[in-house]
């Protein structure tokens, strides 16, 4: 039914790699890069066409599961005709070039099939980057900051104290806490001085005001620049006013806390972080962390595609379900008896890579008749072989100290607490902060070492997928046991 949908070109480069390149033709990287290219138009004309909530970036995240559904399920369909085509079962020779070459190319088909819903963020992102300028965000951020504690929508902000006579919160409206409310978590001081250039922006402790009419025309400064992006302000300036004058002048006050309707400073809170991501963050899936576990998950299909065309079905379905059985039997045991549960799932992780391992090199020497367990050993060690660096890393860190300080016996004596107008505040000695610097000194090494295993890992299983292709391939010609 597709080829009717199929365009001539796209049948003429079919017909012309079939004929002299049947290796590429296999993988139908054309029928995908065609794919790539139409699927992402689309997804971008999606993103483009949809309007946006300023306040709300949750649609997008709705969307691109939705778009990641969808391509999923593509390739399902193209993993489909990919392994329908198999020389590999009929002994066919191939050599170490071929096979990295295939495995690139079906890395390469994965990938492209994975990052097409990118394209609905980017689009996304775009009508948020182009809300406003730089700069007037930036004013705009600045302004709120300012004009914060002259709006008391509530008292949290203030300085309070309680009041152990009394049993009561007070609260003093004359020292404001926070003046960068507004401010998104990722924008650093230094962004901020480069974009902030309005004289009458002030952060010092709360002035004096009692004059009610400028105090509403600073409220309404506050009010517009919701309106300006579309959050509607559900106070009254004058009422607002009268509770900052009144606090004022009592100074510390008893605090009831209640105030109400100021919901919408959330909602503002999250147009600036929302823009302001969209402006000079890097999107979520060009943050190193989605890059990482993208990469492993395209890894992972790519090696169970290519195992699926070396092995029979059978032994594949039997590796699929002790794969997902094996680590929940062993956390219900493990949580069951009396023992270290995260201690223990590392050693039957190591267990079973080590079992996986002994299968694969009894194989080396069978050359008998084709043993079962033994193929699904060579399975099980390839694809546990990708994330046997990091676990051993992980277990390093988590199991032994190599990666920790020890702290001393009498780390909290470190500290003490004494009496500061009429607060409690501790104060440590040189040893205290020693040990917290050696600490982080050390977890900065492991982070480290991380990162290099979650780039030498993918390239480790690329160095060994020859002489596992020829394993397996060798399984394949052995004869199997007649009954």
């Amino acid at each position: 039914m597709l080829k009717h949908f199929t365009p001539t070109f796209i049948k003429k480069i079919d017909t012309w790699l079939i004929k002299n390149y049947p290796a590429v033709w296999v993988t139908r990287i054309h029928y995908v890069l065609f794919c790539f290219l139409c699927l992402s138009l689309f997804c971008f004309l999606i993103g483009s066409l949809i309007p946006v909530d300023l306040k709300d970036n949750n649609t997008s995240i709705l969307w691109y599961s939705l778009l990641l559904i969808a391509c999923f399920i593509l390739s399902w369909y193209w993993g489909f005709k990919y392994i329908i085509f198999n020389i590999e079962k009929r002994f066919g020779q191939t050599s170490i070039t071929q096979v990295y070459f295939n495995a690139l190319l079906t890395l390469t088909c994965v990938y492209l099939l994975t990052i097409i819903p990118n394209f609905y963020v980017y689009a996304h992102n775009q009508k948020f980057k182009n809300a406003l300028s730089d700069k007037q965000l930036f004013i705009d951020i600045a302004l709120m900051n300012s004009l914060e504690p002259y709006v008391p929508t509530n008292l949290y902000n203030y300085e309070n104290t309680f009041d152990t006579l009394l049993k009561l919160n007070k609260s003093n409206i004359r020292h404001y806490k926070n003046f960068n409310d507004y401010t998104p978590y990722t924008l650093n001081n230094y962004d901020y001085k480069n974009y902030s250039d309005n004289g009458e922006i002030s952060f010092s402790n709360v002035k004096p005001i009692y004059d009610k009419k400028y105090l509403i025309k600073l409220i309404n400064q506050h009010i517009a620049v919701c309106e300006k992006y579309k959050v509607s302000a559900t106070i009254d300036a004058s009422a607002v006013a009268d509770t900052f004058i009144v606090n004022y002048k009592a100074g510390w006050r008893i605090n009831n806390n209640n105030y109400s309707n100021d919901y919408y400073k959330n909602n503002i809170k999250d147009v600036f972080r929302n823009i302001y991501s969209a402006k000079l963050d890097y999107p979520f899936y060009l943050q190193p962390d989605y890059l990482y576990v993208q990469l492993y998950i395209v890894l992972t299909l790519t090696l169970l595609i290519w195992l699926f065309k070396l092995t029979y079905w059978r032994q594949y379905l039997l590796t699929a379900v002790i794969f997902f059985l094996y680590p929940i039997i062993m956390l219900i045991i493990f949580s069951i008896i009396s023992s270290s549960t995260s201690k223990m799932m590392y050693y039957s992780f190591f267990a079973y890579f080590l079992i996986s391992l002994i299968y694969t090199i009894l194989s080396l020497k069978n050359k008998q008749e084709f043993k079962p367990l033994q193929m699904v050993g060579a399975i099980g060690t390839l694809i546990l072989t990708l994330y046997l660096p990091l676990i051993i890393l992980m277990y390093i860190n988590d199991c032994t100290m190599l990666f920790k300080y020890e702290y001393p016996a009498n780390y909290d004596s470190f500290g003490k607490q004494i009496l500061v107008n009429n607060n409690y505040k501790y104060v440590y000695d040189w040893n205290y902060y020693y040990a917290t610097i050696m600490n982080d000194w050390w977890y900065e090494h492991y982070k480290k070492w991380l990162t290099w295993l979650k780039a030498l890992s993918p390239i480790l299983v690329f160095a060994i997928l020859p002489a596992f292709h020829t394993i397996l391939r060798k399984q394949l010609a052995l004869p199997k046991k007649v009954n």
